[in-house]
């Protein structure tokens, strides 16, 4: 966020203070638009008319104080970070305040470490806001990978890096006879028939060696009820941070029509 076009409001029933206050922030640079109220009227007639990135409160004042003005800033805004200034409070009340979600509290008389702790708090509601940002993302990639995955004909899976499958869509039932929980900590190569086992492993390892996608490779693998079933296999490798493989995803295709069509052309 660029600090010169922060909207603070700053809840103090001294006018002098709270000029005191934006005069400390204006030699920082920290200021565009600085709203000042007096009391509890004029505090939620803003909270519900203006958006702001910071709440500035006193503590002591008459008929109102700093706790109130934080609930009810959790109330109408619970996302805009809030700090406390005060003449004086005490320790067990600061760290009530902080309990109920004030960002810091800061002591008039040592209005100095005020935008220090107003750029800690703007920096971490930055880093919150694109936290979780990233996780309303990840879930809406999530859950149209689901919806791909539910609706396609084609096996999806995932192996971890001893070949052991992870992850199973459902339509391996419907391809081999088998439920995606019965693979689970089963193998490739445990499906596959006979010699085209071993093959199909050896060609596959190499492969991983060199993290190399595997692609359009064909493999006879046998039914739960005894008959072969052709497959298209096409994957991805799947790496951690330091580049280490961690296994592969991808995606298997009935082809056993094909493959059976090409026989009898032959």
């Amino acid at each position: 966020m660029n600090y010169k076009k922060l909207k603070i409001l700053c809840l103090d029933d001294s006018e002098e203070d709270a000029y005191i206050v934006r005069e400390q922030l204006v030699r920082e640079g920290l200021v565009a638009v600085f709203d000042h109220v007096a009391g509890e009227d004029e505090f939620v007639d803003k909270l519900r008319a203006t958006v702001y990135d910071l709440i500035l409160s006193d503590y002591n004042m008459p008929a109102f104080t700093g706790l109130a003005a934080l609930l009810l800033s959790r109330e109408y805004c619970p996302e805009t970070p809030f700090i406390c200034i005060s003449g004086a409070i005490g320790e067990d009340m600061a760290v009530e305040l902080m309990h109920l979600g004030a960002k810091d509290y800061i002591l008039k008389d040592n209005l100095s470490k005020l935008p220090v702790a107003i750029r800690r708090t703007i920096e971490e509601t930055e880093e919150r806001e694109t936290r979780l940002e990233a996780e309303r993302l990840l879930k809406e990639s999530e859950s149209r990978y689901r919806d791909l995955i539910m609706s396609s004909n084609d096996w999806v899976w995932e192996v971890d890096r001893d070949w052991k499958y992870c992850y199973s869509s459902g339509k391996t039932e419907n391809i081999l006879g088998y439920s995606a929980d019965e693979l689970i900590g089963k193998s490739p190569f445990d499906l596959m028939c006979g010699e085209d086992a071993e093959q199909v492993k050896k060609a596959i390892i190499r492969l991983a060696e060199g993290r190399e996608v595997i692609r359009d490779m064909e493999n006879w693998n046998c039914h739960k009820e005894g008959h072969q079933v052709c497959l298209l296999t096409n994957g991805l490798p799947m790496t951690d941070n330091e580049g280490n493989l961690t296994g592969y995803r991808g995606v298997n295709k009935n082809i056993t029509g094909r493959k059976i069509n090409e026989r009898e052309i032959r």
